[in-house]
């Protein structure tokens, strides 16, 4: 799903941006493209409106129909705004999407009392596709809608950056409790595709610090100097709301931790103070400006009755102002267990480089379908202040491959460790299969498995056969762990009777074994891709006719490989051991050549290199680099695979072992 079209409707009005009250006899005047402008009126006194507001709550004082009822009333009600602005609803209409798009409805005002009205809320209007539905969940022109406060800087913010996120959360004493490790479990989850294997028994706080820094009893003065010293991307917010000590004006604000020696243990923040501490100078002054993407904020009410609610919309649209681009929150009250789904769709989404929009579309539709009753979907508001669609697509292409390329990494490692662990006869197939879904995961986001798409975005060719290569190495990992599945002795009904067993075990390691072949033909195909854009990267040509080989051997028995990419291959590699190139090109220069001269023992050509002149070659790497470098230890797990799946008859296998122990005891 991707943004396909956008709409703009603009609110505007006389006078300063605060300190205005709903009222019916206020003008509005709305304007959406290029049509005339028309007056719109807000049809709600203040203080009914606000009366609403609070039967909206998850409040035992009103009955779920009563709640129901008045939510339906809303919705047509502010569908009538839309339906007197000139133009909207043909704009809308012209601009359905199949499937395969959504439309972007950017609503812009800066009046700070239009936010607090539920735009969110509104049935599609008469001559809208879906009418009656509500518009931001029906299916027949799907629409995303975001606010945006006129002016907002946000758009000048980049999307490309190592996402690293602070979550920030506060229950002082008097206020009640917050759902804090369920968050802290929704955001472990949404980072988990990138955490390496714990082969180190580390602690799990020492595991995640990389991603999440956690301030369990934040004050604003932690969260300020988080900000200061930290390049934080995402900043998450969980704490209770509560009323400000304002006699003049009901506002709210988060209820944060006091700061050590402070007298009173609550500190009630407001917008502004919270937007100076999330933007405020870095360590280094001539840094600038801290500048997260995303700020998420879950504020709890009294907790009573579970539920979370938000402070006032006026502390999202002060954030937003500032600069942030991101700002999700809540408009009326959020439950509990919506909030949970919040932490969890949305971070698992924004993670990889999805577009916020979509992710907030998918979010939207997640809470709509989690409980029928509640209208956690209509709750949730974004403020958003993006970059030009060409300028945000190519931005979050670089960040998925970023994030694809980092989680093939994790995968990859995680695979190493089980085949490690099986050959040890304590590898269990369900890691296998949690493998296989990683790899997966990570292939799917890869902007590599389109070529076309890469070179759009990407200029060096270095940079792309590198990402496509990857992708190869991905799937060959893919073949290795569902090899292993198929070699399983576990069955899976042990209920049944030693004939079926065995018919069940056999039929399982058919069917491993068969996507085992498929996943080496994709892995085959995308290292020739990675060859071709670049011909001098020895190391895909080499995967390529490794895996070449072996299928050949593992379908037809025969030892075949292609001479001309062979040979191209070769140059390549010695290319590399230039005296002018560092140790470390030359060591890798060194193990495609011994991996060359491997795949070319059982050929038939006159060239064709021995066991001793593998062996000597493998033996030029450590010196170069030494024993613990990536190097030696790709090679030497290459060459374990050699031996223990991508087998091409006994004497290559003694040769690969050979390999093996050289490159072990140096």
């Amino acid at each position: 799903m991707h943004i396909k079209y956008f709409v703009k409707l603009e609110l505007l009005r006389h006078g300063e941006p605060h300190n205005q009250l709903l009222s019916p006899t206020t003008q509005y005047l709305g304007l959406s493209g290029s049509h005339e402008a028309g007056t719109v009126h807000v049809p709600y006194e203040h203080r009914h409106f606000m009366t609403r507001l609070k039967a909206l709550c998850y409040s035992e004082d009103y009955a779920p129909e009563i709640r129901k009822a008045l939510l339906s009333e809303m919705s047509c009600t502010m569908g009538n705004i839309f339906e007197a602005v000139p133009g909207l609803m043909a704009d809308l209409s012209a601009r359905q999407c199949s499937n395969d798009g959504l439309i972007h409805l950017r609503l812009i005002f800066s009046a700070a009392e239009l936010a607090m009205l539920p735009f969110e809320l509104i049935n599609a209007p008469k001559g809208f596709p879906g009418q009656g539905s509500p518009l931001s969940l029906q299916f027949d022109s799907p629409l995303v809608m975001t606010r945006e406060v006129r002016g907002a800087k946000g758009s000048c913010l980049r999307w490309d950056r190592k996402p690293k996120i602070l979550f920030a959360a506060a229950a002082p004493g008097g206020v009640g409790t917050v759902p804090f490790r369920a968050h802290l479990h929704a955001l472990r989850l949404a980072i988990q595709p990138w955490l390496k294997p714990n082969e180190e028994e580390q602690k799990e706080t020492a595991r995640i610090k990389e991603f999440i820094t956690i301030l369990p009893q934040a004050s604003l003065k932690d969260i300020r100097r988080e900000c200061k010293t930290g390049s934080y991307t995402h900043i998450h917010i969980l704490a209770h709301g509560i009323p400000l000590k304002d006699k003049e004006k009901e506002r709210y604000g988060l209820a944060l931790c006091g700061s050590p020696g402070q007298e009173d243990p609550i500190d009630i923040v407001d917008g502004d103070r919270l937007a100076l501490a999330l933007r405020g100078h870095k360590a280094d002054l001539q840094d600038g400006f801290s500048s997260p993407l995303v700020v998420t904020v879950v504020s709890c009410d009294s907790g009573k009755h579970g539920s979370v609610m938000w402070p006032g919309s006026s502390l999202a649209h002060t954030l937003h102002e500032v600069g942030i681009p991101f700002v999700v929150a809540s408009q009326f009250p959020l439950s509990k267990r919506g909030s949970i789904i919040m932490a969890q769709e949305l971070y698992k989404d924004l993670l990889w480089g999805l577009d916020p929009r979509v992710a907030l579309h998918n979010l939207r539709q997640n809470l709509r379908s989690d409980e029928d009753m509640n209208h956690d979907w209509a709750c949730v508001v974004a403020y958003a202040s993006l970059p030009a669609d060409a300028e945000l697509e190519t931005q979050l292409r670089r960040l998925k491959t970023l994030q694809a390329k980092k989680a093939m990494i994790t995968a990859l490692s995680r695979t190493y460790y089980l085949a490690e662990k099986r050959n040890h006869n304590t590898g269990k197939s369900q890691d296998f299969e949690k493998a296989i879904k990683e790899l997966d995961r990570a292939i799917k986001w890869s902007p590599a498995s389109n070529i076309a798409v890469d070179i759009e975005f990407l200029e060096q060719k270095d940079e792309i056969s590198q990402i496509i290569a990857m992708v190869g190495t991905a799937q060959k990992r893919k073949a290795q762990a569902l090899f292993e599945l198929s070699t399983q002795r576990e069955p899976e009904n042990r209920s049944m009777s030693e004939k079926k067993l065995a018919q069940q075990a056999k039929l399982q390691a058919k069917a491993f074994g068969d996507r085992s072949i498929e996943a080496l033909q994709a892995a085959l195909q995308f290292y020739k891709r990675a060859f071709i854009v670049k011909e001098t990267n020895h190391w895909a040509g080499v995967q390529y006719l490794s895996v070449a080989m072996c299928l050949d051997f593992f379908l037809r028995k025969n030892h075949i490989v292609d001479s001309s990419i062979w040979e191209q291959s070769r140059l390549a590699a010695q290319d590399d051991l230039n005296p002018r190139c560092p140790d470390r090109t030359k060591a890798f220069a060194h193990g495609s050549l011994t991996e060359l001269y491997f795949l070319s023992m059982n050929t038939d050509w006159p060239e064709k290199k021995t066991g001793e002149e593998v062996v000597q070659q493998a033996q030029r790497i450590v010196p170069l680099v030494g024993e613990k470098d990536v190097v030696v230890l790709s090679t030497y797990w290459q060459f374990k695979r050699y031996t223990t799946w991508l087998r091409l008859g006994k004497q290559m296998e003694d040769v690969a072992q050979e390999v093996i122990e050289c490159l072990r005891n140096k």
